[in-house]
């Protein structure tokens, strides 16, 4: 065997020992960056979508037409109240550009014993159904009767008792000793006897 052709085995040897050393250290560095990939995807494989920008400044100076006629039917911080309520319905649902809303006191209907339909119509032409349950004073918004917030006892609203400082103040004795009711006799005690003994007068034989 010639010089070169020892070299040459030589060099081709060092060559298969380097491979084989050198691609099983490769295949494991790849193996084990896979499972790290696999960590950083989420776990449901689904992208989050960001949630539809609401435009709250113009809900913030929602116009209400026609809600003098709910005095009529709700007390002044009833009505209040719904108008915050109304507010968050229309942000959680999603409207935008909603400019006004406008009771409809002609729609408003009573589909149930302790129950009041009000009819809003709002400033892109649709309505909003909210019924009243005079029970308790809840609204539910819409066709699917949503209530907005929860009825715990951390979120019941107390209601000030209103009272009338102008009338007198009066004790039980003296409730005791006034007139139940009605006017006085207006008759006087002559006609009252002569009647009397008129009545007395047929019984007798």
């Amino acid at each position: 065997m010639s010089r070169k052709k020892l070299i040459l085995s030589i060099f081709l040897m060092a060559a298969l020992v380097s491979v084989g050393m050198i691609l099983p250290a490769m295949h494991r560095n790849q193996t084990a960056e896979q499972p790290a990939r696999k960590k950083q995807v989420p776990a449901t494989g689904k992208t989050t979508k960001p949630s539809p920008i609401k435009e709250n400044a113009s809900l913030s100076r929602l116009q209400y037409l026609g809600f003098e006629d709910l005095e009529t039917f709700l007390a002044l911080i009833q009505i209040e109240d719904l108008k915050t309520q109304m507010v968050s319905y229309l942000q959680d649902t999603g409207y935008r550009n909603i400019t006004s809303v406008t009771f409809l006191v002609d729609e408003t209907r009573y589909p149930s014993n302790g129950e009041t339909l009000f009819q809003f119509s709002l400033s892109d032409g649709s309505k909003l159904p909210v019924t009243c349950l005079t029970a308790d004073g809840t609204f539910t918004f819409g066709e699917n009767n949503q209530q907005i917030g929860s009825l715990g006892m951390s979120d019941m609203r107390i209601y000030a008792r209103q009272t009338d400082n102008s009338l007198p103040a009066v004790t039980t004795e003296e409730i005791e000793t006034m007139q139940e009711g009605g006017y006085e006799d207006t008759e006087s005690t002559a006609s009252t006897e002569s009647i009397a003994e008129n009545n007395t007068e047929e019984v007798m034989p």
